[in-house]
């Protein structure tokens, strides 16, 4: 191989090297533009929240998990409260059977 071999060599490499820049430039461009097309159509489409309404989001949301766990609570005392009055209700019919007879 000579040197003018060579610099051919070199040549068709970086005319193949250019080529091939120019289609990977070009499609990486097209995959830009379809990504910020489709960026501004999710941003039209969905309602992006700041960070200070998150924030405010979240904290309402701790504070109604509170309050349903008081609500819970509550129920199931109240549930208690029931058995204990089915409990009465029944010693009270008892009772009055027995006074009856």
């Amino acid at each position: 191989m000579n040197s003018k071999d060579i610099e051919e060599c070199i040549k068709s490499l970086q005319e193949y090297i250019d080529t091939k820049s120019v289609q990977w430039i070009s499609e990486f461009s097209e995959k830009i533009r379809y990504n910020e097309t489709l960026l501004n159509q999710i941003n039209e489409t969905f309602h992006v929240m700041n960070n200070d309404t998150l924030s405010r989001v979240e904290t309402l949301r701790q504070r109604y998990m509170g309050q349903l766990n008081d609500i819970e609570q509550r129920i199931e005392e109240m549930e208690k409260l029931c058995d204990e009055l089915e409990d009465i209700h029944d010693e009270i019919e008892v009772n009055i059977k027995l006074n009856q007879k």
